[in-house]
């Protein structure tokens, strides 16, 4: 463009020289009283330093703005890499539990940034964490004002601030920020089926390491089955039944289920469950539950773990059962055998106990101590 340009230029110019050359004529340049007359291609010739002066002039205003909007740009970044920085400060503080500094750092963003539903619940939550429920309760209904909500709730508690964060968790669409603040607050008021809602996001968004995910659900549906079970049986089982696979396969959540059925005098359909899972698969914590199952049919229990031992083979978790089991049967000659068989594989704290335990029922009383000062001794830091 620059070469089509400077030859077009060229053309014209010799062209008006040729042009000047055939027919010359003068200009008048006139100032006040002060005039001179000029032949009229020096008058041309003098335009060419006019229009690079104004050239030059156009560009360097064109180079001053450009230089302006990339200051502007760089000032803006800056700013935005500073409030991210900044952001990035306050989540250290939340995780590490530093509660004053989370919250001034969040002030500080504040008064830069202005207030926000996530600076709100960031620094309610700092708040919240500091036992100052009132400060907490005003950052948070400060945001809601600020999008002219009018609030139906009564500050009647000042530890019941679950209201005002369902109220903002309804109006906000969940980042990833607003989605960990979030998970802070429901997991810290205990608010387990709002939380529940959650983990599918959470579970997408990666938000937590592997491990911290996993105590993360365990919690929450191990707080909603404890809600439900409130409810009664019906709503505890249909609760379960809508868990995720792979959390009703959790130990954890097993053990959870299991303890709220016996809770509800349901020590049978806790066996039934226990039973189902060991069929599929030998996992030494489904021993440990049904072994500790107290009530219901100990006797039918006691002849399934013979059964799975002659299927599993004589692994120590499994004698570990069928000695508890035995000793519920008052089988004390086979709850011996099964019990120092399993002592044999692995010398545990619990099968020291449990044979200390039934040899005080055997009253053989000299043995029992021996057996509880063994179960003691890891416990008190001795060998």
């Amino acid at each position: 463009m620059a070469v089509i340009l400077s030859i077009i230029t060229l053309i014209l110019g010799t062209l008006l020289g040729l042009w000047l050359q055939r027919q010359p004529g003068y200009i008048w340049v006139l100032y006040r009283e002060w005039w001179v007359e000029l032949p009229l291609w020096l008058g041309a010739l003098m335009l060419i330093p006019i229009a690079a002066t104004g050239a030059l002039v156009v560009n360097a205003l064109q180079v001053l703005i450009n230089w302006q909007k990339h200051a502007q740009g760089k000032w803006q970044y800056y700013q935005t890499s500073k409030q991210q920085s900044l952001w990035q400060e306050v989540w250290w503080a939340l995780e590490e539990g530093s509660w004053p500094e989370a919250e001034r750092l969040t002030l500080q963003s504040m008064k830069k940034q202005g207030s926000n539903f996530l600076s709100a619940l960031m620094a309610g939550f700092a708040a919240y964490q500091q036992a100052a429920y009132r400060r907490a309760g005003d950052y948070l209904e400060n945001s809601l004002a600020a999008r002219h909500h009018i609030l139906a709730y009564q500050r009647e508690d000042l530890e019941s601030l679950l209201p005002l964060i369902r109220l903002i968790d309804a109006e906000i669409e969940l980042s990833r920020d607003h989605l960990k603040i979030l998970s802070y607050w429901y997991e810290a008021l205990e608010a387990w089926p709002e939380l529940q809602k959650l983990l599918p996001r959470i579970k997408q968004f990666k938000l937590f390491p592997g491990n911290k995910q996993k105590i993360l659900e365990e919690r929450t549906y191990g707080g909603v089955l404890a809600l439900k079970a409130a409810a009664g049986f019906a709503a505890l089982s249909a609760t379960w039944q809508s868990l995720p696979k792979l959390a009703k396969s959790n130990p954890y959540l097993l053990e959870r289920y299991t303890s709220l059925l016996i809770g509800l005098d349901k020590s049978d359909q806790a066996a039934k469950l226990l039973e189902r899972l060991i069929d599929k698969d030998a996992e030494p914590k489904l021993f440990n539950l049904y072994g500790d199952l107290a009530g219901g049919d100990s006797k039918a229990r006691f002849k399934n773990v013979e059964g799975w031992l002659s299927r599993y083979g004589y692994q120590d978790y499994i004698l570990l059962c069928a000695g508890k089991l035995a000793i519920r049967e008052s089988l004390w000659g086979k709850a011996r055998d099964y019990l120092e068989a399993s002592l044999q594989k692995n010398a545990t704290v619990e099968v020291y106990a449990m044979l200390g335990y039934l040899l005080e029922n055997m009253g053989q009383l000299k043995e029992s101590q021996e057996y509880y000062k063994k179960a003691l001794q890891p416990i008190m830091g001795l060998r």
